[in-house]
């Protein structure tokens, strides 16, 4: 009998250890996903300045760095502040962008986007933020966001002035691996990413006069790149 006993004090005891050391972002057994989200962070009701990547809620999903995975929410993004926020009843759930690894949603036009954490896929740069994943491969090409605010002071130089409202910049990087190249018409750099396979790309560029600045070419560039070097992997 006393082993009974000590067998459910010490089982007890450990769950309730267990139990103590759970987060709002650890994935309880029998929760379900909205019992998660509403321990997320509540965006204030007060109206907060915000910039996002569309204005619009699309239902769409996202996968935390715990590797959880939620569907079907109404999602979208602040720039400014780097944060997802969720619909959830009648309150906006917020989620800081090191919480994120990715999210993906089905634009208006019925466009399929997908947004990766480039503190998470772009390591030892100096990348932070949300991108757009423009074309998946072993290469892929993405475009970055930058939340830039309008300067406290209007300062003009001669017929020219600095912006005077909040903006994003956008950029286009090349990633494969640990590799990563800003695309900016820099046609030398551009070909020296491609390592041994460089003539080939040039070769494919110059036989269909294509422009690296141009962003349909681009792609067509990077697909035959990601076709090359998957030939290889296959024989």
């Amino acid at each position: 009998m006393k082993k009974y006993v000590i067998f459910f004090i010490l089982s007890a005891f450990s769950t309730s250890c267990l139990l103590s050391q759970w987060s709002p972002l650890d994935v309880p057994i029998l929760a379900t996903d909205a019992d998660i989200i509403i321990n997320f962070k509540t965006r204030p009701a007060e109206e907060v300045n915000s910039f996002y990547i569309e204005e619009e809620w699309h239902k769409g999903k996202f996968l935390l760095t715990s590797g959880h995975v939620f569907e079907n929410y109404p999602i979208k993004y602040d720039l400014k502040n780097n944060i997802l926020e969720i619909k959830l009843s009648d309150e906006i759930k917020i989620l800081e962008v090191y919480r994120i690894k990715e999210f993906s949603w089905t634009d208006n036009a019925g466009r399929d986007q997908r947004f990766i954490n480039l503190n998470i896929k772009a390591k030892n740069t100096k990348l932070y933020g949300i991108a757009q994943v423009l074309l998946e491969g072993k290469a892929i090409l993405i475009k970055s966001y930058e939340y830039i605010p309008k300067p406290e002071n209007d300062v003009k130089y001669g017929a020219y002035s600095v912006i005077d409202h909040n903006y994003i910049r956008e950029d286009l990087y090349l990633m494969e691996g640990e590799k990563i190249l800003q695309v900016n018409g820099n046609r030398k750099k551009f070909m020296k990413f491609f390592n041994n396979y460089s003539s080939n790309i040039m070769s494919f560029v110059k036989t269909n006069k294509l422009k690296i600045n141009r962003l349909s070419d681009l792609k067509q560039i990077i697909e035959y790149y990601n076709s090359l070097i998957n030939s290889v992997f296959i024989s």
